[in-house]
């Protein structure tokens, strides 16, 4: 009773918000905008050429990266998922749930192996049956025995359009309890002929650390975003590494190849791709966003063909939105469908056009008037990109000095 009231109480506060014209905006105006202001209710707005009131529009996303992950918990018989996300007053009515379990280290790529049964998505709700459904021949990873496991598992909304791909670990035979795990990479940046660094995400804060070449390098603490560098290492080398989390119950492994020191006329091959957003078919070819079917082979083409980085330039996602963790759904999509081919090959990602993220003003048009999103060092495209990614920092900072900066002893655009 009380899970229902819950539920209702979030598709009440849902359908108010998509009614609501104004929403409350609170932060600074950057100085270009000289024709925006906050009213006494807290309403962005801006006056257009002819003085009359143009104001923001709703901002309520479909869905967040927080209500696709579902908040797993354990239970006495499974996983439970919960696919709501409080703070928007979201929640996924109906859909399904795709799942398999995961053999971390079984080959050189580690993928999920779906089931062909799913399990429906209810008011929000949705269980994973380990005990009833993976076990005994279709233990292919040996849980029962180990009593651990990794499950992948994929989340569909009622009309089949695919939205999240996930991982959970998780310990026990029943019950069963969700594991620290490594929800996201491990990926591989700034690769070097001494140094590399290897980034992920855990479902938690936890400690971490990487093995490599005999090496323990521990990561920093209270984090659930690391990123750990690795130095001291020999130029055009081949090193196995492995991330290890918590208690070393749930880790993943990859390789790498150190460049060459500069100036040696040693030839490579590399990757170039761009442009990977939606396309029709449906299925993987639109997967939240996502041509997850067409990125997955292009990095894989790039593996097989031997190249030493894939240069990815830009629209990586249909974007355009105007909600931060809207577009994190699209980004964490991107990097599921590179990831297995990501541990062991790094890819460097540019900014496109797609990847805007902004703020959309009613003028009776469809599109509305857009500008990027503000503040800039928090919730621009540019910064929400920045965090997706670990890149060169060797970048302008901004483009502070040119004729529209209104305040030239302050950073009124983003970096």
């Amino acid at each position: 009773m009380k899970r229902t009231s819950l539920i209702g109480l979030l598709i009440v506060a849902a359908l108010l918000a998509v009614f609501t014209t104004g929403p409350v905006f609170s932060g600074e105006v950057p100085a270009p905008h000289s024709s925006f202001a906050v009213d006494e209710e807290g309403i962005l707005h801006y006056l257009d050429r002819e003085g009359r009131r143009r104001e923001l529009r709703n901002e309520t996303p479909e869905y967040t990266l927080r209500m696709l992950r579902g908040a797993p918990v354990g239970t006495d018989t499974g996983i439970r998922f919960t696919f709501t996300d409080p703070v928007h007053a979201l929640v996924l009515t109906a859909g399904t749930l795709t799942y398999g379990l995961v053999k971390e280290g079984d080959g050189r790529y580690s993928l999920p192996v779906f089931l062909s049964r799913t399990e429906p998505i209810r008011s929000g709700n949705a269980e994973i049956p380990i005990a009833r459904r993976l076990g005994g021949k279709y233990d292919m990873s040996g849980w029962l025995k180990s009593k651990r496991g990794t499950l992948g598992y994929r989340v569909a909304d009622a009309g089949g359009r695919l939205l999240y791909e996930g991982r959970v670990a998780f310990t026990g035979t029943g019950p069963f309890q969700v594991d620290t795990t490594i929800i996201a990479g491990p990926y591989i940046s700034l690769l070097g002929p001494d140094r590399v660094t290897i980034s992920f995400e855990t479902n938690r804060v936890a400690r971490s650390t990487i093995e490599v070449g005999g090496r323990k390098i521990p990561g920093a603490p209270g984090r659930t975003r690391h990123e750990i560098e690795i130095t001291g290492l020999s130029p055009q080398t081949t090193y196995t590494y492995r991330v290890i989390t918590a208690e070393g119950r749930h880790t993943r492994q990859g390789t790498f190849t150190t460049a060459p020191v500069p100036g040696t006329r040693v030839p490579f091959v590399f990757a170039y791709s761009s442009d990977s957003r939606a396309a029709k078919g449906g299925g993987e070819r639109d997967f939240g966003g996502v041509n997850h079917y067409v990125m997955q082979r292009v990095a894989a083409l790039a593996a097989d063909r031997g190249a030493a980085f894939v240069q990815f330039t830009g629209d990586l996602l249909n974007g355009y939105r105007n909600s931060p963790q809207r577009i994190k759904a699209e980004y964490a999509n991107w990097k599921r469908a590179v990831e297995p081919f990501a541990a062991h090959l790094p890819f460097v990602v540019g900014i496109g056009n797609h990847e805007a993220l902004l703020r959309a003003f009613s003028d009776g048009t469809p599109y509305g008037v857009l500008v990027d999103r503000f503040p800039y060092l928090t919730e621009s495209a540019e910064a929400i990109f920045a965090g997706e990614f670990v890149n060169p920092r060797n970048g302008p900072e901004s483009e502070d000095g040119s004729a529209a900066d209104g305040d030239p002893a302050k950073m009124d655009f983003p970096p």
